[in-house]
């Protein structure tokens, strides 16, 4: 199961990294997190709030893989068992739209990431070893956000970790840029 885990997770990297993925249709990012929490045996360990307007022009795939592997690490790491999942929809200084997803947990502190290594292919903790996984999820999200336009960035405050997604409402491919 692993081998085939992994072989899965390269074949989409490379989908990614490779441009592969780039049919863009209207999405409603409420939804697809609503979608990927209830896929979970435990939805309810998931605090979800959201502004109304949470759409945006992107690559239906690609936000998968965002949302459904933010989501995965958050509810595999979380000490306490809660993720904290937001969506909101923001105007820059510049005036173009975004929106911004962010999921955070609580981490044990002996397991707190390194925040330099955190996007590396390959790279797991040291302490996180016996859980599941092969470190190849979070540089596929910075990968797909960075395809869309997006930046994605982790802030580490006490034992807090906390993604922060922003996907302009229309990527670049969309808007001619």
């Amino acid at each position: 199961d692993r081998m085939d885990a992994l072989i899965e997770h390269v074949a989409e990297s490379n989908q990614v990294e490779y441009g592969q993925m780039d049919v863009n249709e209207q999405l409603n990012l409420t939804q697809i997190v609503l979608e990927s929490i209830m896929d979970y045996s435990n939805p309810d360990r998931f605090n979800f709030t959201h502004s109304a307007d949470t759409s945006l022009h992107g690559n239906r795939q690609l936000v998968g893989v965002v949302v459904e592997n933010l989501l995965g690490n958050a509810y595999k790491y979380a000490i306490d068992g809660r993720v904290n999942v937001t969506l909101s929809h923001e105007v820059g200084s510049a005036g173009a739209a975004s929106v911004v997803l962010k999921v955070g947990n609580q981490v044990a502190a002996e397991n707190l990431p390194d925040q330099n290594q955190l996007f590396t292919r390959y790279y797991r903790h040291p302490n996180v070893m016996g859980i599941s996984g092969i470190g190849i999820g979070l540089s596929l999200v910075k990968s797909a956000v960075e395809r869309m336009g997006g930046e994605v960035g982790v802030e580490i405050l006490d034992q807090q970790v906390t993604f922060s997604v922003h996907l302009p409402v229309l990527s670049q491919r969309s808007s001619g840029l």
